[in-house]
């Protein structure tokens, strides 16, 4: 569809603004448009695609410009070789918010309207806002990015602020409670409601399990039930749904990655949008839990551990340990020279994994196989992953063919391999993930790739794991039990914008 109207711009100058196919909005002065053929454009036309528009004024509309200056520095220079502490500048685009301006009451209405049922998700009055903002993510910018990119762009889509409700994060661990609270709010009253996370992958975490929290408590079951014997209903419980735009303001922003959000402006336009996927969260079972032995007066169990990022053992959970001590000195490349200092002293571990209906991924047919159980024990392991996104940061694909929206969990491991084989490995997976695949039929393929459902890790000595970047302590002999849960296991469904 194509439709179009004469205005007049704020220089003073008369356009054709057009809408063209459904895909891009055309602004094309009339001045040089005598003598050209219809289906041409003069050099000084505007193109702007309709996804990039997120809102409309009277004579105002409202877009984000997206450019890549590495691609075009690229093209005159050529492109850089990958290394172990460059390829975090891999694809980054530079998101910037801008404005069409008309001249007051030039721009049609009716193309006003038109033009917003293309581009805007309807429905957003009867919506509320809650925004979790975590004040002290990616050095103290979270709170300024809500006050000066976030808040004016869902203004100019149509919010209004009585929709915000706004909540600081709060330390140790105590978000989680204050998401549960926001999560039985959500249950009782069964307003339509998006959650808002400004902050990192640990924000993140802290809100979904949270969510899950008030989904366990029961209690808004119970107000259901009440009601619906009050009015005289059948007492039926339904699977909640939780929709949340993930803001990506912290230093780690693995799950923003996997989702394909670049910047904090394009995670808000894809929030204005309205376009969502669900993602699956994975349950953890330690045993023996280290709440319950550091708190041997514990009442309560300990609560439910639920990751949406990673969970690992061995070199990558090393490499996190390790890393939170330099955090506040190296940002993101401090993983870059620990790793480094991990490969002078290679560790191997010993444990038993068995996978439940596990498919293996054969790097020759490019395809997974069905293998049902698989057990292994046979070697150490030197690097073990479990990860539900494809990327850990930008640029380090190391587990390919991950989705947060499947119902398996891909698990990528080495073992018994040497400092040698593990950098090569590394720089593949710099290389947009290769290291899963031969390069011919001769080459030695050490990195084992799987989907599975379920899986038992048992580790013979005490261990470091990762879960979502948390470092926890596992006993010797202990084990972790991961299982993928979603709504076809009774748990609540949970959705992302995109």
């Amino acid at each position: 569809m194509s439709f179009s109207t004469v205005a007049v711009d704020n220089l003073g100058v008369s356009v054709q603004v057009r809408v063209v196919d459904n895909t891009y909005l055309s602004i094309e002065p009339l001045n040089n448009n005598n003598n050209q053929n219809d289906n041409t454009q003069n050099d000084n036309t505007q193109k702007i695609e309709l996804k990039y528009i997120y809102g409309i004024d009277k004579d105002v509309i409202y877009y984000c410009h997206v450019s890549n200056p590495q691609e075009q520095q690229q093209q005159k220079e050529g492109v850089e070789k990958k290394t172990i502490t460059n390829f975090r500048t891999e694809g980054i685009k530079i998101w910037e918010r801008r404005i069409l301006t008309f001249q007051k009451e030039t721009l049609d209405e009716t193309f006003i309207t038109k033009l917003r049922s293309l581009v805007l998700f309807d429905n957003k009055d009867d919506t509320r806002v809650f925004i979790v903002v975590n004040p002290a993510a990616g050095a103290g910018q979270a709170l300024s990015q809500w006050n000066t990119i976030v808040k004016p762009m869902l203004l100019h889509a149509g919010y209004n602020e009585s929709q915000f409700h706004i909540t600081h994060t709060l330390p140790k661990g105590k978000t989680r409670g204050l998401a549960e609270q926001l999560g039985i709010k959500m249950l009782t009253d069964k307003k339509k409601t998006i959650v808002l996370c400004l902050g990192g992958d640990g924000t993140t975490h802290e809100v979904v399990n949270g969510l899950s929290d008030a989904f366990d408590g029961r209690e808004w079951q119970q107000q259901q039930q009440q009601q619906q014997q009050t009015e005289g209903e059948e007492t039926t419980t339904t699977l909640p749904t939780f929709r949340l735009g993930i803001i990506p303001s912290g230093s780690g922003n693995a799950f923003s990655l996997s989702l394909k959000l670049e910047s904090v402006e394009h995670s808000v336009l894809q929030v204005i949008k309205g376009k969502t996927q669900p993602f699956r969260l994975i349950d953890v079972s330690l045993d023996p839990d280290p709440e319950v032995k550091n708190n041997s007066t514990r009442v309560k169990a300990p609560p439910k551990r639920r990751i949406l990022v990673v969970m690992s053992w061995g070199f990558h959970a090393q490499l996190v340990s390790k890393s939170r001590y330099l955090q506040p000195f190296m940002g993101n490349t401090r993983f870059s020279w620990v790793a480094m200092y991990l490969l002078l002293f290679l560790q191997q571990h010993q444990g038993e994994l068995t996978m439940m209906d596990a498919q293996r991924y054969d790097s020759t047919r490019k395809e997974f196989v069905h293998e049902g159980q698989v057990e292994l024990k046979d070697k150490p392991f030197t690097y073990f992953l479990v990860a539900k996104q494809d990327s850990m940061e930008r640029g380090f694909k190391i587990a390919p063919f991950a989705s947060p929206a499947t119902e398996d969990m891909d698990v990528v491991m080495m073992r018994d391999v040497t400092k040698e084989q593990l950098k090569a490995a590394t720089i593949k997976v710099l290389d947009g993930g290769r290291h899963v695949d031969k390069e011919d039929e001769e080459e030695e393929n050490i990195v084992e790739y799987y989907k599975t459902p379920e899986l038992l890790l048992r580790v013979k000595h005490a261990s470091e794991l990762c879960l979502d970047g948390e470092i926890v302590y596992l006993a010797a002999g202990g084990t972790v039990r991961l299982k993928m849960i979603g709504p076809s296991q009774g748990e609540p469904d949970f959705e992302s914008f995109v």
